[in-house]
C-alpha cells in the first residue's frame, strides 16, 4: 500500500508537470489553478486504474495450477463511480496441484481456497468437498476424521451442481 501512496504521488507530479509545460508552451494561456487541478486529475487516475485493474493483475500472476472460481464485485458509497460500474474487490481461487483425495473415501476432496482481497494479504481457507453430494464443508476445529477418513461432526452446506468451486475441485 506504501507503493501505492508513493505512486499516486508520483502521477499527481507528472500532472502538475505536465500542466507547467502546457503554461510554458503557451506562454501562460493556461490559467495557474489547472496545476493543481491536473495534479489531482492524475493522482485520482493511478487511483482508479489502480482499482478496476487489481483483479487482473493480480489473477495474471497466479501460479499454473491455481484456478480463479468466484469473483465479488460491489459498490461502494466512498468510491461514487462503482454505482456505473463496480470493481472486482476480492475473489476466491482454488489451487488445483494441492487438492488431496483419500482412496476409501471416493468423491471427497481435501482443498485449500484461497481468499484474495484487494489491498489485503492472501488467505487460506482449508475445505471438505464431497463431489458425489454436491455439498462442502470448511475444516473446522471439532471436526474429526476415523480411521477410514471418513469425517464426523462436519458442518455441510449444499453446492448447486454447476457451482465454479464443485467444478474446479471435482473434474
Amino acid at each position: 500500500m506504501l507503493i501505492e501512496f508513493i505512486a499516486a504521488f508520483a502521477a499527481a507530479a507528472v500532472g502538475a508537470g505536465i500542466a507547467m509545460l502546457v503554461r510554458m508552451v503557451t506562454k501562460g494561456a493556461l490559467p495557474r489553478v489547472m496545476v493543481p487541478i491536473f495534479a489531482a486529475v492524475g493522482m485520482f487516475g493511478f487511483t482508479i486504474w489502480g482499482e478496476y485493474s487489481w483483479f487482473s493483475r493480480t489473477a495474471d500472476a497466479l501460479p499454473e495450477g491455481v484456478v480463479v472460481v468466484q469473483t465479488y464485485a460491489e459498490p461502494s458509497s466512498f468510491r461514487p463511480w462503482t454505482h456505473l460500474t463496480p470493481f472486482v474487490s476480492r475473489f476466491m481461487a482454488v489451487d488445483q496441484t494441492a487438492i488431496r483425495a483419500n482412496a476409501d473415501v471416493p468423491g471427497q476432496r481435501l482443498v485449500e481456497l484461497l481468499l484474495f482481497t484487494h489491498r489485503a494479504p492472501a488467505t487460506k481457507l482449508p475445505m471438505l468437498i464431497d463431489c458425489a453430494a454436491g455439498r462442502r464443508a470448511d475444516i473446522a476445529d471439532g471436526m474429526v476424521f476415523d480411521a477410514a477418513g471418513n469425517v464426523t461432526n462436519a458442518d455441510w452446506t449444499d453446492v448447486p451442481a454447476g457451482d465454479p468451486l464443485l467444478q474446479a475441485t471435482c473434474s
